[in-house]
């Protein structure tokens, strides 16, 4: 197995983590919770190597947007459990040690940690 496969075999693994039986429970119709794992394990974090960390934010609303679409019918206009699916799984990406250094994602947080110290 090389590294490609390594990683997008974490990468589903994260998202079955982050995305539990109970996670988006209540959210919408049969179906929500496997529209969201499929979604995460497919998303491409090799593209948030080049964006910066004030791009951040524009990444996550764009692909909030795009999970809502993939949701089931009556559960596409739930932006609320699209953002709660896309930020569990970005939290476990973060603190996965391998994912986090092979995508640039930890310095996402520092950055922001630093901008909040500043303004104390």
């Amino acid at each position: 197995m090389d590294k490609e496969q390594r990683l997008k075999l974490l990468q589903c693994y994260l998202a079955n983590c982050a995305i539990g039986p109970t996670t988006l429970r209540n959210q919408g119709p049969k179906g929500i919770t496997d529209a969201a794992r499929t979604f995460l394990a497919r998303l491409r974090l090799r593209a948030l190597m080049k964006k910066r960390d004030t791009e951040y934010s524009d990444w996550l609303n764009k692909k909030t947007k795009e999970l809502m679409k993939k949701f089931p019918r009556g559960a596409q206009e739930n932006w609320g459990a699209a953002r709660k699916a896309i930020n569990l799984f970005m939290v476990g990406a973060y603190f996965n040690k391998v994912v986090s250094y092979q995508y640039n994602l930890h310095r996402f947080n520092t950055t922001a940690q630093i901008r909040l110290k500043k303004k104390r």
